[in-house]
């Protein structure tokens, strides 16, 4: 079976590969990936999209991906490596999701992309002529992921390396939920700033609590308002959720619309992950407390 031969950048237009892993900044591992990327297709662009996803936290990795890929355009080749179940009979994947490519392994990382693509298609990786020779039982992030990512951008057709089609694994704790008049999710990342970030979409919160055609002080029906509402963590309970961190004293807790379309819980000037004790997978909840009068 011959293997194409990447084009140069100065043949064609280089193809784009991003990676997310949770391998740190220091070491070996990622430098490893991107030998064998570039033995394969010379003419590749690799950009790291981050390398601090926290250790074996595929709920994480799935929420910065999902927030950073549709940044990208189109055809852009993602290699996504937060990987826990190396070795096991958990299947390395590709997906394609509204024009772009996901190689990764089928544990839940894809799922927030393939949730809010419009269109997407996922197949098992099983063609072993485009994986490395050798093959550890431990790092298949070089030995698969990185090789079949560097063929797919050298123009090897996706079919070839993964003709079967498969479902794609769903992380239960990447989704928030809403029911009878609550809003339930979990802490999946902190910040270098220690901030907390949720689960909890302002899509789902605007879905589930606004009240159509509620009235004003002067009688006349608006559109679509929002109740008075409380958020929940741990021991905590904030009584709003704000604007911006300056919304609330310094030292004290804040809820807020993150830059991630998110809730996130932080302290104006301090550490939310410290100072309030949170920890990953922490239950969050929203509930309705009064009615928002215009």
């Amino acid at each position: 079976m011959a293997k194409k031969k990447c084009s140069s950048p100065s043949e064609a237009k280089s193809p784009l590969i991003a990676l997310l892993t949770d391998f740190g900044w220091d070491g070996w591992y990622v430098g490893a990936m991107k030998g064998v990327i570039l033995s394969i297709c010379p003419g590749v662009q690799i950009v790291d999209l981050t390398h601090g996803i926290s250790p074996h936290s595929i709920a994480e990795g799935a929420l910065l991906l999902n927030a950073m890929q549709r940044y990208f355009p189109a055809g852009t080749i993602f290699v996504a490596v937060v990987d826990p179940g190396v070795g096991t009979v958990r299947e390395p994947i590709i997906a394609q999701a509204d024009g772009k490519i996901f190689v990764a392994p089928n544990n839940g990382l894809l799922g927030l992309v393939l949730q809010g693509a419009k269109q997407w298609d996922c197949r098992l990786i099983s063609n072993q002529a485009y994986f490395l020779e050798e093959i550890s039982s431990t790092f298949h992030g070089r030995d698969i992921f990185a090789p079949v990512a560097a063929h797919i951008a050298s123009g090897v057709p996706i079919e070839e390396i993964a003709p079967q089609q498969t479902e794609c694994f769903r992380l239960a704790t990447a989704t928030a939920s809403y029911d009878r008049g609550y809003i339930e999710g979990n802490i999946i990342y902190f910040d270098r700033f220690g901030n907390a970030v949720t689960n909890i979409t302002r899509v789902l919160f605007e879905k589930s609590f606004s009240q159509k055609g509620s009235r004003s002080r002067s009688g006349k029906k608006s559109a679509s308002t929002l109740p008075v509402v409380s958020v929940a963590v741990k021991d905590y309970e904030l009584t709003r959720i704000c604007n911006t961190f300056g919304d609330v004293k310094p030292g004290e807790p804040v809820a807020y619309w993150g830059s991630l379309g998110t809730l996130e819980i932080g302290i104006n000037l301090g550490n939310a992950h410290h100072a309030m004790n949170l920890r990953l997978l922490d239950k969050v909840t929203i509930k309705k407390v009064g009615e928002n009068v215009a």
